[in-house]
């Protein structure tokens, strides 16, 4: 193993920098292919491939504060997601009517 993946290990944020890890990142970007993306259970998983693919949301998502804050928006989308879709239903149903 190289020694930037040595360090990596070390330090799960290095991982982020790792030439080894990127290049597995842009491999990831298969799953976007409609013959794959069928089978995703969390759409949200290749917008987060998506921003990780930026060095600015990497270098953000370093930052203890910034990936908290990620985490918990992230959560609350899970949480609310179902309740705001019925929402939306509901109202275009009633528009339409």
């Amino acid at each position: 193993m190289n020694t930037d993946s040595n360090a990596a290990m070390s330090d799960p944020s290095r991982y982020l920098d790792d030439p080894a890890f990127l290049a597995f990142l842009e491999y990831l970007k298969y799953w976007k292919q409609p013959e794959y993306a069928r089978f995703i259970l969390y759409p949200h998983a290749i917008y987060f491939l998506d921003l990780l693919q930026q060095a600015d949301f990497r270098s953000a998502i370093s930052n203890r504060n910034y990936k908290e804050l990620v985490h918990t928006q992230q959560f609350y989308s899970w949480l609310h997601y179902r309740n705001n879709r019925l929402k939306e239903g509901s109202a275009l149903n009633k528009a339409s009517a």
